[in-house]
C-alpha cells in the first residue's frame, strides 16, 4: 500500500496526475479512511481543475483532522479556483496559523489579503514568510510591489532589486523595479531595467506571483 501510495506521488509530481489519481482510487478501494490518499486524490482535483471534487474531499479530512496544516492550505487553492477569494484567505489563514514555519504557507495567506487590498495583513504574511526563507521568490516580489504600490518605493527598493535578481523573476518584477527607480530619481536605472523586462518578455512565459499550487 505504501509502496502504491509513493509511486503515485511521484507519478503526481512528474505531471501524469490522471495515472497518480488512479492508483489513489485504488488504494481507497481497499482502504476507504486513508488520509494521505484522500488528501492526494483531492490535490489531484486541483491539478485536473475540478476544484469543487476537491472542497468535498478537503472539508470531510479537515472534519476529522482539523490541526493537519496541508488540508487548510489546499483547500485554499481550491476555493481559489472557484474564485470565493473570502473562503481562500480564511482557509490560507488557517494553514499558516497551524505551520507558522512554513513560508509558503504564509506567503498563500498574504497574496490573497493583497488581491483584497487588505494591505496591513498582507504585508505581516509576506514579512513573516521572508522572515523564514529570505529567498522566497513570491514574497519578495509581492512585497515590493505593495510598497511601491503604498507609495513607500525607499522600502520597496531592497524588496525588488532582490526579486529581480532570482531565477524565477520576469518581466512583470523587472518593471515595477522600474517603476521604483524612477520614483526614487535614478532614470538611467530606471532604462537600464526597462530595456531587460522587454528582452525578459521576449525570452519567456512570465508567470504571476500567486499562490503556490496544490502541493502533494
Amino acid at each position: 500500500m505504501q509502496a502504491d501510495l509513493e509511486r503515485a506521488r511521484g507519478l503526481q509530481q512528474q505531471g501524469e496526475v490522471d495515472r497518480a489519481a488512479a492508483i489513489y482510487q485504488q488504494i481507497l478501494a481497499e482502504q476507504p479512511d486513508h488520509r494521505e490518499a484522500r488528501h492526494l486524490l483531492a490535490v489531484a482535483d486541483i491539478q485536473r481543475r475540478d476544484p469543487v471534487s476537491a472542497i468535498d474531499r478537503l472539508e470531510a479530512l479537515i472534519a476529522e483532522a482539523p490541526d493537519e496544516a496541508r488540508y487548510h492550505n489546499n483547500l485554499g487553492n481550491a476555493y481559489l479556483q472557484v474564485g470565493d477569494q473570502t473562503a481562500a484567505v480564511g482557509a490560507f489563514d488557517k494553514a499558516a496559523e497551524l505551520a507558522p514555519d512554513n513560508a509558503d504557507f504564509c506567503a498563500n495567506a498574504a497574496t490573497v489579503h493583497m488581491a483584497l487590498g487588505q494591505t496591513d495583513e498582507a504585508e505581516r504574511g509576506f514579512v513573516a514568510a521572508l522572515r523564514l526563507d529570505g529567498e522566497h521568490f513570491h514574497s519578495r516580489h509581492n512585497l515590493g510591489s505593495l510598497l511601491a504600490t503604498a507609495d513607500r518605493p525607499a522600502e520597496a527598493l531592497e524588496h525588488l532589486e532582490r526579486a529581480a535578481a532570482h531565477p524565477a523573476s520576469g518581466s512583470e518584477t523587472l518593471r515595477n523595479l522600474a517603476r521604483v527607480y524612477e520614483r526614487l530619481g535614478r532614470a538611467d536605472d530606471a532604462a537600464r531595467v526597462l530595456a531587460q523586462a522587454d528582452r525578459a518578455h521576449e525570452a519567456i512565459d512570465d508567470r504571476p506571483a500567486g499562490p503556490d499550487s496544490g502541493r502533494a
